[in-house]
């Protein structure tokens, strides 16, 4: 999920709680992706705790990548697309997922025997089989269009804040209006971008922010949530209802009590599991598309199911994280 690319410098003061909120929300991707009844899901709460677990890897995006940004005088886009920047983010983000990929078409030709052309076209529109693999789209967006955000934001902080909303009303509109195709809506950022913007708003504005300011985005997100999920108006949301932008709000207040006011030691098992949790996304995309029904046909779906897939998943995804190339550093 998160990334943590940085164009250099030293490690932050507040990655212990970063890497607090990346290990909880990576538990909750590895969770909303088990499988649970929708009933159950709605009797417990998960839009407002599981569900949350993406909105809040986006805010935590947005918050890293504007510290890493902000480190930086001179040219930003020179900076953010330098040799070594895009170096950096290929062999954090794309090689990994590049092996995801090339695993996935091995198996699904030389396993299942599918049809060549017809896998390599599905894969490429789903960007891999399993839960979530549209974040892969996702996060390449954003990293192209992150310094434009930056330096608009750097400028006028509230009229972007600003041209985001719009922007994300007017795309909901749109896709309502045209019955967008779900393939490709859950594929495009802007769906995200006021999550991101919310982190940078965090970044920029830390402990300034005003309690008031706070709870009321913990209200307004979390009236937002309600709406959409327990009662029949779905406003102007027709799909993944669940992260609709609005839900960004809610997200984002837990991210700015956790970064600036919960104060936690850097303990490892937290540390390996936050610096890891896009690998171990990748691994459980592989293991609910693959694996889990040998699991459940093993053992029954249930509870030991589910500690299996949290417990595997995070194993190898640490393990990958590891053994991972480091990064390189400005020369």
């Amino acid at each position: 999920m998160n990334t943590n690319i940085r164009m250099g410098g030293g490690k932050s003061d507040r990655d212990s709680s970063i890497d607090l909120l990346k290990s909880v929300a990576i538990l909750m991707v590895i969770v909303t992706h088990f499988g649970f009844h929708e009933d159950f899901c709605m009797k417990w709460l998960f839009p407002f705790h599981i569900d949350m677990a993406v909105p809040i890897f986006m805010v935590i995006t947005g918050y890293n990548f504007y510290i890493s940004c902000a480190k930086h005088s001179g040219n930003i886009f020179r900076q953010w697309f330098s040799r070594t920047s895009i170096l950096n983010k290929t062999k954090r983000i794309v090689i990994p997922f590049a092996i995801l990929f090339l695993l996935e078409l091995v198996i699904e030709i030389l396993v299942r025997h599918n049809n060549v052309a017809e896998t390599i076209k599905e894969m490429f529109v789903l960007s891999g089989y399993g839960p979530g693999g549209y974040y892969f789209y996702v996060i390449i967006q954003i990293i192209i269009i992150f310094p434009l955000l930056f330096f608009c934001f750097q400028k006028k902080p509230l009229l972007t804040l600003c041209c985001v909303l719009l922007v994300s009303i007017v795309f909901e509109v749109f896709v309502m209006q045209t019955e967008l195709w779900s393939r490709l809506y859950r594929i495009i950022a802007i769906r995200y971008l006021t999550a991101v913007i919310l982190g940078m708003v965090i970044a920029k504005y830390g402990r300034k922010i005003k309690w008031p300011v706070a709870v009321a985005s913990l209200l307004v997100g979390g009236s937002f949530i309600y709406v959409l999920n327990y009662t029949p108006y779905q406003l102007i949301f027709t799909q993944w209802i669940g992260t609709a932008f609005p839900t960004a709000f809610y997200a984002a207040f837990f991210v700015f009590v956790t970064i600036n006011y919960i104060k936690i030691r850097n303990i490892m098992p937290i540390h390996l599991i936050g610096k890891a949790t896009y690998h171990i996304f990748l691994v459980q995309m592989f293991y609910y598309y693959y694996l889990v029904v040998y699991i459940n046909r093993s053992i029954g779906w249930g509870i030991t199911s589910l500690i299996i897939a949290i417990i595997g998943c995070t194993l190898v995804g640490v393990t990958l994280s590891i053994l991972s190339p480091a990064r390189i550093k400005p020369g």
